[in-house]
């Protein structure tokens, strides 16, 4: 159910959306390996105060901190505090550096010493920090400082510490006293009324505490000395609920990974956790997987860089955009294991649709070599969710600097043309979106489609390789060219009760091994093979030298599978499929709804679905080994609605390869 917002978090929201009309937001798309641009992100540094076009993504990127041309610390502080102020006119970089919100120059510098401040969520001018004992604010114009409380004994007051935030509306903050290796004190405060609700001495010394932006709990993230799982992270370690009181209300998450808080798309206040991306319904529990999930085991090199691990850092500061986080992610396919493949911890900025679609918004690569906690780059969102500051050290392509800060935003220069050809042999390609004119930005799907009597066989041009479909951005004005070979036809025909696969007629490249097997259904027996073949092997591999037809005999059987799937509201597009389909369904009232993935021997092997949903029509997309960890077999799978846990709709999936 819809939360309701309180009057000032409704009046921010219509500030930042009228200050920033003019921003911009990326297309959305559906998320999908980033190795294929690796190779077009070169650009070349932009120097101080400097922007660069990065046409690949249509966004620029422009160099906002450097010494000596800021003084002190040049980079922002995290990916949870807040770099801009409430209406986006000024920056805070580094300790006392105050930068313009238009064109980035420096405004002022303070010379005022502070401890973990905040910028205020409601007042432009006004930044909240520890001083000593106090909790103090400071107006950034006239530089007055003002002692709101003094926590006696706590000094340095800290906010959080470090990841802490105060509440939307500047009413409610947690102050901390960090007591060594060990021990932190937390106090909540009500900044309104000027009373402490709740204090409480905690033994062993946490990550953080914050409270919600919604000023309804505090969240405690939380050490401990258990075990570790196989990400790494601390087996029995938690992330809690606490009320304003500091009284234990629940455990949010067993996790302690970077995380921060956001509103999804329906309008639920959610806890979103990196490594793997998932998102928690604070009052329900109930958890969503935001991107497809790996089998990643720390200190373990498995896997391929089809299906990285992606870590990284969350930033839910963009007040005026509900139903996004922004991602600041690194691709690692071996993690601690080192550079295996030659894209260790490839780092990509984008935004990250709230509702388990797995939709994006991609604002480019940081080009960053991660090789450090510094050079990592711990991007926060802008307030309106259009911007993006990042760190970066600029490893990857064009001349490597110092580590310093960026800003990145949407700013598509016009668009560019794709021209499509057939080099050899006969057939045709299809682009989505239609057309040959794409904005900047613009993911755009090319499928290569053989004649009845050929078969695709490579790209040539801006992509290269065997992949198909294929996946892109264009940087430029671009030909693209599909070749196609000879090609001779398989038939294949079923006797009796069973299936083959692969179960499509269809062509093959001249010379390729193909293997068909026979799946025979409930009650049935596989007899043979004939026509031109003749065997009893199952599988069986056959050379294309020539049209072939064959035919698979099974003995007679009770077909319960046929019998299940009948009269489905279940549509996969393509099946039988390669890599990827698209799954559509329907639900007819507001349910509890679960949508599976079954192997032939009844086993689950992932689940694409699972969580409340409202009457309508729905599409999911299904990727081979973005889901499972590992490519699946070819083969038949079943994807099995659940509603309600009592209404069941099951429809057969073909993997061909």
């Amino acid at each position: 159910m819809k939360k309701t917002y309180n009057k000032v978090w409704i009046i921010m929201i219509i500030l930042l959306l009228a200050i920033n009309i003019y921003g911009q937001l990326p297309p959305e798309t559906p998320w999908n390996n980033p190795y294929n641009a690796h190779k077009n992100m070169d650009l070349p540094n932009p120097g101080y105060l400097e922007t660069v076009h990065d046409p690949m993504f249509g966004v620029d990127i422009t160099r906002i901190g450097d010494k000596p041309a800021l003084t002190g610390s040049v980079l922002h502080a995290y990916s949870k505090v807040q770099a801009w102020n409430s209406n986006m006119s000024l920056i805070w970089l580094g300790f006392n550096n105050v930068l313009k919100g238009t064109d980035y120059g420096l405004f002022k510098t303070i010379d005022v010493s502070m401890k973990d401040a905040r910028w205020s969520n409601t007042e432009p001018n006004i930044r909240y920090y520890g001083g000593g004992d106090y909790l103090r604010k400071l107006d950034v114009i006239t530089e007055e400082v003002t002692n709101l409380h003094e926590f006696s004994g706590y000094g340095p007051v800290t906010i959080g510490p470090w990841e802490g935030n105060i509440s939307a509306d500047d009413r409610y903050v947690v102050v901390t006293k960090i007591s060594g290796d060990a021990g932190v004190k937390a106090a909540v405060y009500d900044i309104k009324n000027d009373t402490v609700l709740g204090e409480k001495e905690f033994p062993n010394r946490f990550d953080w505490a914050s409270v919600t932006p919604w000023g309804d709990y505090i969240v405690i993230n939380e050490f401990d000395e258990g075990e570790f799982d196989e990400h790494g992270f601390s087996g029995d370690g938690a992330t809690n609920l606490y009320d304003l009181n500091l009284n234990f209300v629940r455990k949010l998450s067993d996790r302690r990974a970077h995380a921060d808080f956001a509103i999804d798309t329906e309008g639920n206040r959610v806890f979103v956790e990196m490594c793997d991306i998932r998102m928690i319904n604070i009052e329900t529990g109930e958890i969503t997987d935001l991107l497809p999930k790996t089998k990643y085991t720390k200190g373990t090199c498995e896997g391929t860089g089809e299906n990285p691990w992606i870590c990284g850092h969350a930033s839910g500061r963009n007040f005026g955009l509900d139903g996004w986080i922004l991602i600041s992610a690194g691709y690692d396919k071996c993690h601690s294991c080192g550079d295996c493949d030659g894209y260790h911890n490839l780092t990509e900025i984008f935004l990250l649709k709230l509702d388990g679609s797995g939709t994006v918004r991609h604002l480019g690569f940081t080009r960053s070599s991660f090789g450090s906690y510094n050079a990592e780059a711990k991007a926060v969102v802008s307030p309106d969710g259009t911007k993006a500051i990042f760190t970066s050290d600029w490893h990857h392509g064009g001349d490597k600097g110092g580590i310093v800060d960026y800003v990145v935003e949407f700013n598509p220069k016009g668009s560019h043309t794709i021209s499509t050809n057939i080099g050899e042999g006969s057939g045709s390609i299809e682009l989505i979106p239609e057309g040959n004119t794409f904005t900047e930005g613009t993911l755009i799907t090319a499928t290569a489609v053989p004649d009845n009597t050929t078969a695709f066989s490579s790209w040539e041009g801006y992509i290269s390789g065997t992949d198909n479909p294929i996946y892109f951005r264009l940087p430029k004005d671009t030909i693209l060219t599909a070749n196609f070979t000879e090609a001779y036809a398989l038939n294949i025909t079923v006797v009796g009760s069973g299936h083959v696969v692969p179960s499509v007629n269809k062509t093959y490249p001249v010379g390729t091994v193909k293997t068909i097997t026979a799946y025979p259904t409930n009650g049935s027996e596989f007899l043979g093979w004939s026509g031109d073949i003749s065997s009893t092997d199952n599988p069986v591999k056959v050379t294309m030298d020539a049209d072939k037809n064959i035919i698979a005999t099974f003995s007679n059987g009770t077909d319960i599978e046929e019998t299940i799937i009948s009269n489905s509201n279940i549509t996969i597009y393509p099946n039988p499929a390669s890599d990827n389909a698209t799954i559509k369904y329907s639900v007819s009232k507001e349910s509890k709804v679960r949508l599976s993935l079954y192997n032939t021997m009844g086993q689950e092997v992932d689940v694409l679905v699972n969580k409340n949903q409202q009457q309508g029509e729905y599409s999911v997309a299904w990727h081979d080994s973005y889901l499972t960890g590992s490519p699946l077999s070819n083969g038949v799978y079943f994807i099995k609605l659940q509603v309600d846990d009592n209404f069941v709709e099951v429809q057969r999936f073909l993997i061909n390869k």
